[in-house]
């Protein structure tokens, strides 16, 4: 049986400390729709601008609104995680490229481990 999986992207105005050139929160996302199903990633958009809003507002259904700031968005967004129904979660930041078999490479590195 395929363990579920469930993908939980913060994002926010700020856009790391050292991001990769030439990218942004909407090419991270894009990298995530590569290995996951849009139905899989819950969006929480903390202290973002409208435009963020809207475009995360206009692919996702799953989208949390706060402004919280980095350590208590990311208490909320594990808060959040009690929510949903999965066997794998991963937590990931707006500058955080993804291949396009992440969910195959997070699968066999999980199998490597006695849970």
């Amino acid at each position: 049986m395929e363990p579920k999986f469930k993908v939980f992207f913060r994002t926010s105005k700020s856009f790391g400390k050292n991001p990769p050139p030439n990218t942004s929160d909407k090419i991270t996302y894009k990298s995530l729709l590569e290995s996951f199903d849009k139905s899989e990633i819950t969006v929480i958009c903390d202290n973002a601008t409208e435009d963020q809003i809207s475009y995360f507002k206009s692919i996702n259904n799953d989208v949390h609104i706060t402004k919280l700031g980095n350590c208590e968005s990311f208490r909320y967004q594990l808060n959040i995680a009690k929510e949903y129904e999965w066997d794998i979660g991963y937590f990931v930041e707006n500058d955080h490229l993804h291949l396009p078999n992440q969910k195959s490479y997070i699968k066999t590195g999980l199998s490597l481990f006695k849970i």
